[in-house]
């Protein structure tokens, strides 16, 4: 049976935390920050970035006031809430808030019947812990209650060795027949190279950064380029780079038209963050990808180039 991956969420008092956990593991984490106005189009951006149909989610213990308009904002996205819970209740499961939703089973409520009142977390069930058959025994101070571990199975030494021994001599055989056969071909064995240790990389994923401040966007010189053909394009970009708080940026075509996705290229400095809350104003519409780093002499410090818009079934 394949294992279930669950897109799991963390409402904070001043940041959301989302990521994918798949069997007590945390991969793809994102953290942005949110405000009440823009906690919809927070769960569009994890929805949109996970492909998510479903969500579990996790309030701080002082943010259970949002649990109707969680409830409501998910059912706008198209996101079936599965479960929602304090995290006093989650990390009693385990440190981690967004893994801890994930252990909840059958002593988490569904998203419907949630009462966020503050209550201690059930207790183990007994069904949880190994259970072990004791046999009482004779000692002398008297009778002991000794645990009786499940019997194994012992194999048959004398069968193994039979068995190793003709695995032997069926290589022995091979090994004079192969011999044989390259001797009177006039080859000799050659000695075949040891193999090289593989060297093994692991990766961790960099943490997604914030988005940056309206007050830093706005110092930002921006030039827009329409790349889809579609007349109007680089106007709808602009104006939502203007909510998320860009000064108006300097609108013109680009060389062609043959853009699907929408290219963002920045001046060499310039903060991650800044691509940041580019790609949550526009993920929505369009698919956002960071293009080659524009040179120090470019009369602009971002240049965006529209590509074709995303459907909108």
């Amino acid at each position: 049976m394949p294992t279930k991956s669950v897109i799991a969420v963390f409402i904070k008092q001043q940041a959301i935390q989302a990521a994918k956990v798949t069997s007590g593991k945390i991969t793809d984490p994102i953290e942005m920050e949110w405000s009440e106005n823009l906690l919809a189009k927070a769960f569009v951006t994890i929805r949109d970035r996970y492909r998510a149909k479903s969500l579990s989610v996790v309030l701080d213990d002082d943010c259970d006031h949002l649990t109707p308009k969680i409830k409501q904002i998910a059912k706008d996205a198209g996101l079936e809430l599965e479960v929602i819970e304090l995290k006093s209740v989650s990390i009693a499961r385990h440190v981690e808030p967004l893994i801890g939703i994930t252990l909840s089973g059958s002593s988490a409520l569904p998203a419907e019947d949630i009462s966020l009142s503050e209550s201690s977390p059930s207790p183990e069930t007994s069904a949880s812990r190994p259970v072990f058959q004791t046999e009482e025994i004779e000692s002398p101070t008297g009778s002991l209650e000794t645990p009786v571990l499940p019997k194994t199975r012992k194999l048959n030494k004398k069968l193994i060795i039979i068995i190793l021994i003709g695995i032997g001599i069926v290589l022995i055989v091979l090994g004079i027949i192969a011999l044989v056969r390259r001797q009177s071909s006039g080859m000799m064995p050659s000695e075949s190279p040891s193999p090289s240790p593989t060297e093994i990389v692991i990766t961790t994923p960099s943490p997604t950064p914030s988005p940056a401040t309206s007050q830093e966007l706005a110092s930002f010189k921006l030039q827009i380029l329409n790349g889809s053909g579609v007349k109007g394009e680089a106007a709808a970009v602009n104006t939502l780079l203007e909510a998320e708080g860009f000064d108006t940026a300097e609108l013109d075509n680009a060389e062609n038209y043959d853009y699907t996705d929408t290219v963002v290229q920045f001046k060499p400095g310039i903060s991650d963050s800044v691509y940041t809350s580019i790609e949550m104003a526009l993920s929505v519409k369009y698919t956002v990808t960071r293009g080659e780093e524009l040179p120090d002499s470019s009369d602009y410090d971002i240049i965006v180039t529209v590509g074709t818009a995303l459907s909108s079934e």
